[in-house]
């Protein structure tokens, strides 16, 4: 992984000039939506990280583009079948 070097005093003062009084906010929610995107820490814990109900975190999570769901949706007819096909083999 390539490792970058940059001054987060820029960093900071780019947010404040950006976003101006809701700075600290915007920089929160990046923090913590890269970590959700990274598998480090659940939507949950984000959420209540930044005082956020989980439905509200996971909007939040949608206009950043990232998705709640980690697996695509499936078919309930192969779900349902997988399921019977395990139990008549247990």
């Amino acid at each position: 992984m390539k490792t970058l070097n940059f001054r987060s005093d820029r960093v900071v003062d780019f947010f404040r000039e950006s976003f101006q009084e809701n700075a600290d906010q915007a920089m929160a929610e990046a923090a913590v939506l890269e970590l959700v995107r990274r598998k480090e820490i659940s939507a949950m814990t984000g959420a209540d990280l930044l005082g956020l109900h989980l439905t509200d975190f996971v909007e939040l999570m949608a206009r950043h583009g990232l998705s709640y769901f980690t697996e695509p949706p499936q078919d309930p007819d192969e779900v349902a079948a997988r399921w019977r096909a395990r139990r008549a083999s247990a």
